[in-house]
């Protein structure tokens, strides 16, 4: 009861919920999302997927399932928290690329997670892989992703 008067206040104020959860609270989003489609919402960090050092595919496809939901948007984000956690993140690029797949760069933003991840790594090893190092990506994906998406979605411009 909880989550559905959550996502029940969401639909009435216009508000985005951002969803910081492990892939094992995807499926509970995606019955959320079923009963209140109107709402924005925001899955962070890949829904942690690789928390614990391994990217699993279902895992994976369940995020991406959630792609069906027209309002749904995911944060590439904390990735020195993802994979094998080592700056450069090269084996989060298929987990990227799936996502990208499924979502577009109209419905994916990118964060740093700092302060947390700045314990851990530089700024630069944080921003580097979406906008120097994945080649599949468009300059203008880049854009969406780097900036517009988030300044659309969270500020609602």
């Amino acid at each position: 009861p909880g989550y559905d008067a959550m996502f029940s206040a969401a639909a009435e104020t216009n508000q985005a919920i951002s969803c910081l959860v492990n892939a094992d609270g995807l499926p509970e989003i995606d019955r959320m999302c079923s009963v209140h489609p109107n709402v924005t919402v925001v899955i962070d960090h890949l829904g942690r997927i690789g928390i614990d050092g391994v990217i699993r595919d279902s895992d994976v496809d369940m995020l991406c399932s959630l792609a069906k939901h027209e309002k749904v948007h995911v944060k590439g984000s904390a990735f020195y928290a993802l994979g094998k956690d080592k700056p450069g993140h090269s084996d989060l690029v298929p987990l990227i690329r799936r996502v990208y797949d499924a979502y577009g760069p109209d419905r994916l933003m990118w964060a740093s997670d700092a302060p947390p991840s700045l314990a851990v790594e530089t700024y630069e090893d944080q921003i580097s892989l979406i906008r120097d190092r994945i080649s599949f990506l468009s300059e203008m994906d880049r854009d969406k992703i780097m900036r517009d998406t988030a300044a659309r979605v969270v500020f609602f411009q």
